[in-house]
């Protein structure tokens, strides 16, 4: 067969001029076709034999080289190309920047394309099967990139679990590296499998001091899960992961068995009786539930008239359509209001906070249903307005608190005292409305039972912010009307075991890295590049005494005070804005002035105050064994949800992780 004749030229080659025909040796035929501008002949090994390959210059495709063969088939790839051309604009080659930013050929590579693939059903929690699906494969093919040859939904499930084999070696070294302790979130969750699923969060400090968070267990547990079990379960986990050796604290909720694991674990893990002391973390949200759902449960009643509204609009599609009609009759946009659930004390808040912008339609809208015999709305009087109101700004300040609670890349442990100050500060604001005197009883004493003695591992963390030191303790103690006499000795309480905790660090540092700090002053209150900061609520108290030039009262002219009496001694420091202050980047900053304080301020700060970083892994769950995904193993879904997380942390968005589980949750709660 003639090479040269052997298919229809196309405008690819006849573009190509002669003197680009490469060139061969004597020996070796001449390779008159065009079609050999655009290609490269390459040796391989195939069974064992050498074979000619023909290599397209255009996308590196392989294909058969040797003369006999002749070009017709070399000519038909590069019509494809051609037609790629045509598609994306006609007479112009594919283009692509490459690192530099330069404009090149684009070139499709398989091996990249389905590394993608892999990537987009992790982030995307699309099930396998979509690689299959032939709409996918033909918008590709048609749209985007004809050379597009597709996966099987068995291959991409390969490729995720080698990916997260390999994910998990590069964590392991990141732990192993690691220098400071690792804090721990741990919950439990039942898939629509019928299944137990414990998750397990590391929260820990970089050399850069950024905080940082990862999933490192999603595993399925056998029932009972009882706090032995949970504790096995647990330490196991962390023996694969070689850091058992490096924990901290463990944050759970409430639950009986929790408070059994965590009682189990200090001794497995051969904590010291300091550390044993800080291990175990109540959630503080959860905590917050338990308070505001025992006032919701004696507030209800004063806006249950706007309650049953907003129920009777998600009642039918019917009502629906005339809550609308009423939000365009005052030319607003239509905003759809969710109903309140009783175990989502935060639903009530975001009613109350869209209806109170919305009275005016909302009382259209009971005008026109009670036109219908079958309906009997009360609407709501202007005093019902006036209390809404109240249990809205009343609601604010623990949804602000959540908020803060639930932060992943600023230390929330620290906030923790400011946070009840401001709460218990609430309570006596809203104590002098009689619709709240019977509410504010029940969640008091609430209250008192789990922040009367308020765990001491946030003062610690409180301590360790510069701005507040033990005066925000101090305050705090005041504040819950205890006497001076008690608040002295509770301080020196806490001091006396910060400086036992102190000496365990101090015994752990190179004796010539700690330096004379006698004579220095900290000074830095700058902010860490890149470095995210915590919204600052407006408190009752602290603004006042916070920015007050202070000293310590056990301040100390002794030549040999030690690096944690200097630090505490120091006045509190003074900041221009609250919001733009990042208190690991002050820490950062001020390293080498407290050498061993500043070991523990990493440790303290790394504390999460609730365990909604484990929790928002559920709400992935929950999206990953979706009804159509019931099939999928233990296994599979652990890779999945873990390796979703690291991608999150590489690129620094798990909190919009976080702001969106929260924002599908009110989205998610209509009856």
């Amino acid at each position: 067969m003639d090479a040269s004749s052997a298919s229809p030229a196309s405008p690819l080659l006849e573009s190509t001029n002669d003197s680009n025909t490469p060139s061969e040796s004597r020996s070796a035929p001449r390779l008159t076709s065009k079609v050999w501008s655009f290609f490269e002949k390459v040796n391989k090994i195939e069974s064992g034999k050498p074979v000619i390959k023909a290599k397209c210059v255009i996308c590196n495709t392989l294909l058969v080289g040797n003369s006999s063969c002749g070009t017709s088939h070399l000519s038909r790839h590069l019509k494809k190309h051609e037609d790629a051309q045509a598609r994306v604009s006609p007479g112009q080659m594919l283009l692509n920047a490459d690192v530099a930013g330069n404009m090149t050929n684009f070139v499709y590579d398989h091996d990249v394309a389905r590394k993608e693939l892999v990537d987009f059903i992790i982030r995307a929690e699309l099930p396998f099967t979509f690689v299959d699906s032939h709409d996918f494969k033909g918008l590709i093919q048609c749209a985007f990139c004809p050379q597009y040859k597709g996966i099987s939904a068995s291959t991409c499930k390969r490729d995720v679990l080698k990916k997260f084999d390999k994910e998990r070696i590069n964590l392991l070294a990141v732990f192993e590296n690691l220098d400071s302790k690792i804090c721990l979130t741990s919950d439990v969750w039942s898939s629509r499998q019928k299944m137990g699923y414990m998750s397990l969060t590391a929260h820990f400090i970089d050399k850069e001091w950024c905080l940082n968070k990862r999933i490192i267990c999603f595993k399925m547990i056998e029932y009972p899960h009882t706090g032995e079990s949970l504790a096995t379960h647990i330490f196991d986990e962390l023996l694969s992961w070689h850091i058992h050796n490096k924990i901290f604290t463990l944050s759970l909720d409430n639950a009986s068995n929790n408070d059994s694991t965590a009682s189990i674990l200090p001794s497995t893990l051969l904590l010291d009786s300091v550390h044993e002391k800080l291990f175990h973390v109540r959630c503080c949200c959860h905590i917050l539930n338990l308070i505001v759902q025992d006032g919701l449960k004696v507030l209800s009643p004063s806006i249950d008239k706007i309650t049953d509204i907003v129920r009777s609009m998600n009642s039918s599609n019917k009502r629906h359509e005339i809550w609308v009609k009423c939000c365009s009759d005052f030319h607003m946009g239509k905003k759809n209001i969710d109903i309140d659930v009783p175990h989502r004390w935060n639903s009530t808040y975001e009613l109350l906070h869209v209806a109170l912008k919305y009275k005016a339609p909302l009382h259209r809208y009971v005008q026109k249903v009670n036109e219908s015999r079958f309906c009997n709305l009360q609407v709501p009087s202007e005093e019902d307005w006036k209390i809404a109101q109240l249990v809205s700004g009343f609601l604010q300040i623990f949804y602000s608190s959540t908020k803060i609670f639930s932060g992943v890349y600023y230390p929330t442990s620290s906030r923790v005292i400011n946070c009840l100050i401001d709460i218990h500060g609430s309570f006596a604001a809203y104590s002098e409305f009689y619709v709240f005197k019977d509410a504010l009883t029940e969640m008091k004493t609430k209250f008192d039972k789990y922040w009367k003695e308020f765990p001491m591992v946030f003062c610690f963390a409180t301590i360790m912010d510069p701005r507040f030191k033990v005066y925000a303790i101090a305050e705090w103690l005041d504040m819950i009307g205890i006497d001076q006499l008690t608040i002295d000795s509770k301080i020196l309480a806490i001091k006396t075991l910060l400086f036992q905790l102190f000496d365990i660090y101090k015994k752990n540092v190179i004796p010539d890295v700690v330096q004379n700090v006698q004579n220095v002053v900290a000074t830095s209150t700058g902010q860490t590049p890149g470095s995210i900061s915590v919204p600052i609520m407006r408190n009752f108290s602290i603004e006042g005494w916070k920015r007050k030039k202070l000293s310590s009262s056990s301040s100390s002219s002794s030549t040999n005070t030690s690096e944690l009496q200097f630090y505490l001694d120091l006045p509190t420091i003074e900041v221009v804005d609250d919001n733009q202050f990042s208190l690991l980047g002050w820490w950062k900053n001020n390293k080498s002035l407290y050498p061993i304080v500043s070991l523990m301020a990493r440790d303290l700060l790394t504390i999460p105050a609730s365990t909604v970083a484990s929790e928002s892994c559920f709400s992935a769950g929950g999206r990953v064994v979706s009804e159509k995904r019931a099939s999928l193993s233990p296994s599979t879904i652990e890779a999945l949800i873990c390796l979703k997380d690291w991608a999150l942390a590489d690129s620094r968005k798990q909190d919009a992780a976080v702001d969106e589980q929260r924002a599908e949750e009110l989205m998610n709660i209509r009856a």
